[in-house]
């Protein structure tokens, strides 16, 4: 057995396990990329109350401000899928100094608690009136659920507390996605996300993201794609990028081209806005990975200027 391959989680299925540490023991493989810029290290967690194993989206704002998300971490107490006792997750600022050279200041703006709001959060986005929107791996529906929606809002004073909602659970109705692996995408035209697992085939979805009609209501999650693990792909772990044309595109780690031994190795797809209001998006397979060329892509794609191409 590959040594990376060797961890197993018995509340996983079979089929779950290998197709995720097919991907994983793959992206391990990969040789590392000579890249010509440099490198510096802006803060390193401690595994504490300050969060650890960071991920997802970062943003940062006019101030200079950056804001990300832990998966573990914040000093809590968790017991989840994720972690025993660390914390189920943090989302933090990152103040520059004062002056070049100086050292950045980290702040948990939230720390998830084991009894609401999920845990495990995937990255975040910046929302309206400088709230942030970020998903959650796992909780809430009291907890036993597949993951959330969540929305931050900032104080009205410096140095206050941060007011943290709920605003999806998954799932919350039939072929509703569950368990969301990245954070979501803040487009001109909306908030999208994908989820691993969930949707009518049990193979994973794209969701909306819909803000409020009125201030301070809940918003509005809707299952824009449910993937059938066939030609089109299945169970994507990555985030999304948009086009300018509101087209939006990502990758998932299953299916498409069918391989020697039935094995598949996932898809880049594209999905296409409605012409009309309340019409269907149409997805595109416009890659299938045949495992001479990658397999299995965990990692969003990268819009550059004659097309589209992995990080």
């Amino acid at each position: 057995m590959d040594p990376c391959c060797r961890h197993f989680d018995a509340r996983v299925s079979a089929r779950d396990y290998r197709r995720d540490a097919r991907a994983e023991c793959r992206d391990a493989r990969l040789p590392a990329r000579s890249l010509a810029a440099s490198e510096s290290v802006l803060y390193s967690f401690q595994g504490g109350k300050d969060g650890s194993f960071p991920g997802g989206n970062i943003v940062m704002n006019e101030s200079g401000v950056l804001y990300g998300a832990t998966a573990q971490g914040g000093g809590t107490g968790c017991v989840s899928r994720f972690t025993t006792g660390s914390g189920c997750g943090t989302v933090f600022s990152l103040t520059p100094p004062a002056m070049s050279g100086g050292v950045w200041n980290e702040t948990v703006i939230h720390a998830f608690p084991f009894s609401h709001g999920g845990d495990g959060p995937q990255g975040v986005v910046f929302g309206p009136n400088g709230s942030l929107l970020g998903t959650t791996s796992g909780g809430t529906l009291e907890q036993m659920g597949q993951g959330t929606i969540f929305k931050l809002t900032p104080p009205s004073t410096s140095g206050g507390i941060w007011n943290s909602s709920v605003q999806h659970s998954f799932p919350s109705f039939a072929g509703d996605g569950t368990f969301p692996e990245a954070g979501p995408l803040a487009s001109k035209s909306g908030f999208y996300g994908t989820t691993k697992r969930g949707g009518a085939y049990g193979a994973g979805t794209v969701f909306q993201l819909a803000p409020p009609s009125t201030l301070g209501g809940t918003w509005i999650e809707s299952v824009l794609y449910s993937f059938t693990d066939g030609s089109d792909g299945g169970f994507p772990l990555s985030g999304l990028i948009a086009g300018n044309d509101g087209t939006i595109y990502g990758t998932a780690i299953d299916g498409g081209q069918v391989l020697a031994g039935q094995e598949t190795c996932g898809t880049a797809f594209a999905l296409t806005p409605p012409t009309v209001v309340g019409g269907i998006w149409i997805e595109t397979t416009i890659f299938a990975f045949n495992f001479t060329d990658g397999c299995s892509p965990t990692s969003p794609l990268v819009l550059v200027r004659h097309g589209l191409r992995p990080p």
